[in-house]
């Protein structure tokens, strides 16, 4: 749905106090409950336009990957490509008969394990992750439901990306801020643009045509009902939406959906 009605939708939602708690908004805006919600979620971010962007970007990106030069230790037999490592060396000896030709070196080598990289693979986690959920519930909001297949098929992409030699060695845990801060300021910051904006998307997974989806005729009257009353309210005029116990809160105005938006009684 679009139009005023739509604005207003995503006026709240763009009101909502940062970090959003994405289900949470769902819950109280829409009144879905908890397992929708996630699902809802999980199509706002398999369903984007970032995350189609990074897919459709990975043939190239893949072919020019950012790299660094790490140290490893590798076991050499009958030769030495490197600085002898002597207690790690005696230790492999130890442990194959007492073999003389067995070293351990330190070596160094260009790895892909890098900042931006670590981004990549955070973003294609999070749409795989979004994928599975999808395939695997029949709770799917009836309003997301033809979403499915593009869902699922975004999803196994992503996973068949994830296993490639591309990113088979890259680092999966979370990218930090110090990884964050390296990939949107590094030489190549232009070329991983889709990568970062998908990061990026993951933190805020509903988009506007998500909520545009899920809005039906009575929801909008809701919404516009609630920015009305938010706009005659002086103490609620310029401060954040908060998520409480399921409703949103500004100044006294307490809503849940389907219910009339106004302050409480009493």
């Amino acid at each position: 749905m679009t139009g005023p009605s739509g604005a207003a939708t995503r006026e709240l939602w763009a009101r909502l106090a940062r970090p959003v708690d994405a289900q949470a908004g769902l819950g109280a805006l829409f009144g879905l409950e908890p397992g929708p919600a996630a699902l809802a979620v999980a199509v706002g971010l398999a369903g984007a336009p970032e995350t189609e962007r990074l897919l459709a970007d990975l043939h190239d990106l893949s072919r020019g990957l950012a790299t660094r030069v790490a140290t490893v230790h590798e076991r050499c037999a009958g030769e030495i490509r490197g600085p002898i490592l002597w207690s790690e060396t005696n230790a492999a000896r130890a442990s194959s008969n007492g073999a003389t030709d067995v070293f351990v070196c330190e070596i160094s080598r260009r790895v892909t394990d890098t900042a931006e990289n670590r981004i990549v693979v955070a973003g294609l986690l999070a749409v795989v992750r979004a994928g599975l959920a999808v395939e695997a519930s029949d709770d799917l909001p009836a309003a997301l439901r033809d979403e499915r297949d593009r869902v699922v098929a975004a999803g196994r992409e992503a996973e068949t990306w994830l296993v490639s030699p591309a990113f088979a060695a890259v680092d999966r845990a979370r990218p930090g801020s110090r990884d964050l801060h390296r990939a949107r300021n590094g030489q190549r910051r232009s070329r991983y643009g889709t990568a970062l904006a998908l990061f990026q998307r993951v933190a805020q997974p509903v988009t506007p045509a998500l909520i545009d989806r899920l809005l039906d005729p009575a929801t909008a009257a809701e919404h516009a009902a609630l920015l009305a009353t938010i706009a005659n309210e002086p103490s609620a005029r310029g401060g954040p939406i908060v998520l409480v116990d399921g409703e949103a809160r500004i100044g006294p105005i307490r809503y849940r959906h389907g219910t009339r938006p106004g302050p409480p009684a009493g």
